[in-house]
């Protein structure tokens, strides 16, 4: 096993958690936001 193929596998997966952590906490963000304003 290579350990440059680990490498890129747990910073994908990483990259891939870190990018999915920031969409849901935008997405909660501005809906937040957006309710807030409908009321």
């Amino acid at each position: 096993i290579n350990i440059a193929v680990i490498a890129g596998v747990i910073a994908a997966m990483a990259f891939v958690l870190v990018g999915l952590l920031l969409l849901m906490l935008h997405y909660m963000y501005r809906h937040k936001g957006t309710y807030h304003t409908n009321e």
